[in-house]
């Protein structure tokens, strides 16, 4: 479930993947990487939150195959909001990149699962430091 606990100033990452065991590793290594990071069981949850959020997280990383609401169907709602549109979105997938390019566009970046640790961390860091924090959303 999605928390609106408060945050202390550290970029926030969203991390919408239905399966728990890997979504708490995830959390644990960005948490201890200086990140606070927002769980979500899926992409209803993820939306959920954005529509809710009062600032922008720096990135979203965004399973593909989810229950509920998809990676997929999340990442076309973010696309049609322009609040949300400019998030980068780092979409994790057991897929090849062969099926990836016959879906819809809209991903800043790829990460295959299963992915290394220092994969995870390079590409999180790089979206959260290179640009400026979002714009308040509400």
């Amino acid at each position: 479930m999605v928390s609106l606990e408060k945050r202390d100033g550290r970029p926030t990452i969203l991390v919408a993947e239905d399966d728990t065991g890997l979504r708490d590793i995830v959390v644990e290594i960005l948490e201890a990487s200086g990140y606070d990071v927002v769980p979500a069981d899926d992409g209803r949850q993820a939306i959920e939150y954005l529509s809710s959020a009062d600032e922008a997280p720096a990135a979203v990383l965004l399973d593909l195959m989810m229950p509920i609401c998809s990676g997929w169907d999340c990442l076309r709602a973010m696309k049609a909001d322009d609040r949300l549109a400019y998030i980068p979105v780092v979409v994790m997938s057991e897929l090849e990149m062969s099926e990836l390019e016959r879906a819809p566009a809209g991903a800043d970046l790829f990460l295959r699962k299963p992915f290394h640790v220092d994969e995870l961390i390079d590409t999180i860091d790089h979206f959260a430091h290179t640009g400026a924090r979002g714009p308040r959303l509400s």
